[in-house]
């Protein structure tokens, strides 16, 4: 009855808007109403883990359109051709049938510097304690540019590493991304350090402040922002023992987003189930109303949809990425090769490696650098695997 109420009230709005029309007295007909074009998609807070696609990269797990937007890469305008995969990046974007637009984008490098500790999965550097799991990019910086694929178990102490990553539990980085820029055994000239993170005990007197385990001296540095307790700073200079001699000290002072929804990807961290928050890449998130499937704990990977308003987000979705495996067996031809990366795709899902992936062509094994050594674009192949986290970890790759 609600609905006949409706219909019957638009149809008489319109009769009057039509009798009201012919009462000009000129004769003429009505002019024809344009029709009203549809609004402009709203702007999204977007920020996750860029990954390779088949035609370009992926921001949760959806094609994003790099063509126009402003990017910066700790502070500096970079063109999107030096972005790679792995790399953490938070911006303004709108949503487009076939993915995201984005619009502006932020990636910044948590630290630089020599590692002091290498076991296993974990590294330390510049005090950073840092975890690098199968998922994250593990390359080699060439000296012509570019980089080559590398594994995490070839990393040494002494080596200087870029690390990218996201927030994790307990304090830790989660790396998405680390570079190796220059071996343990390679001739040192003096340490160029880069580190990220709250400054503490700042002396603005003896221009001081502590950062991790070091002490920072600012006294001959172009700081950017005002520096106070507590800031998030990023620290450019010379290492020497524990002190570093910074040449650059940049405030991170973000501009609250004008945007009025969000979508971010990235490991929970700060779990308060009292007040019914979260943190996932460096946004608090309150979660009272939202929808969650899964179950919330410090360090699972999460993808989180809601809305934005004076600064506060709020959650209308919270999706866990748990380790819900399917075993798969697609064929068809490799798309999106990425030799550095280690991941192609077939039958449009993203096939990633591990140590233990077995490679055949035909009835002949493979070795892992013989298969990436060449191109395999195009190639015929089938893949033996587990479907989890949205991509497929495959323990065979059989080339037709």
């Amino acid at each position: 009855m609600r609905h006949a109420n409706l219909i019957a009230l638009a149809s008489s709005t319109l009769l009057l808007l039509a009798a009201c029309g012919g009462s000009s007295g000129s004769g003429s007909p009505p002019a024809a109403s344009q029709p009203t074009p549809p609004a402009p998609p709203a702007a999204t807070l977007v920020s996750g883990v860029l990954e390779a696609g088949a035609q370009g990269f992926l921001l949760g797990g959806r094609p994003v359109d790099l063509r126009g937007a402003t990017i910066t890469l700790d502070g500096q305008a970079i063109g999107s051709e030096s972005l790679q995969p792995g790399m953490p990046i938070t911006g303004t974007a709108r949503e487009q049938p076939e993915g995201w637009r984005l619009e502006r984008g932020e990636v910044r490098s948590e630290v630089r510097g020599p590692a002091e500790k290498v076991e296993s999965e974990h590294l330390q550097v510049l005090g950073h304690e840092i975890h690098v799991g199968e998922d994250a990019r593990v390359a080699e910086a060439r000296p012509e540019g570019g980089f080559d694929p590398l594994k995490r178990e070839e990393l040494r102490r002494g080596d200087t590493l870029r690390v990218f990553g996201l927030a994790g539990a307990a304090g830790t980085l989660e790396a998405t991304r680390v570079e190796r820029h220059r071996r343990a055994e390679d001739p040192q000239p003096p340490q160029e350090v880069e580190s990220a993170g709250r400054l503490s005990g700042l002396d603005l007197a003896a221009s001081r402040f502590n950062l991790n385990a070091f002490t920072v001296d600012f006294s001959a540095a172009q700081v950017s922002g005002t520096l106070e307790e507590g800031a998030s700073v990023q620290v450019r200079g010379l290492l020497s023992g524990l002190n570093i001699q910074a040449r650059q000290v940049r405030v991170e002072d973000r501009a609250p987003s004008q945007a009025s929804e969000f979508e971010v990807r990235g490991p929970l961290s700060g779990l308060d189930r009292n007040a019914q928050t979260f943190t996932v890449a460096g946004t608090l998130i309150h979660f009272a109303a939202a929808v969650v499937t899964g179950t919330l704990m410090d360090g699972a990977w999460v993808q989180v949809r809601g809305s934005l308003a004076n600064g506060v987000a709020t959650a209308a979705t919270v999706k866990v990425e748990d380790a819900v495996e399917t075993e798969a067996r697609p064929e068809g031809s490799i798309t999106g090769f990425d030799a550095a990366g280690r991941t192609f795709h077939l039958q449009g899902q993203l096939v990633r490696v591990t140590q233990a992936t077995v490679y055949e062509q035909g009835k002949a094994r493979l070795s892992a650098e013989a298969f990436w050594g060449t191109s395999r674009e195009g190639a015929p192949a089938q893949v033996k695997g587990i479907a989890a986290g949205g991509s497929l970890v495959a323990s065979k790759v059989e080339l037709k």
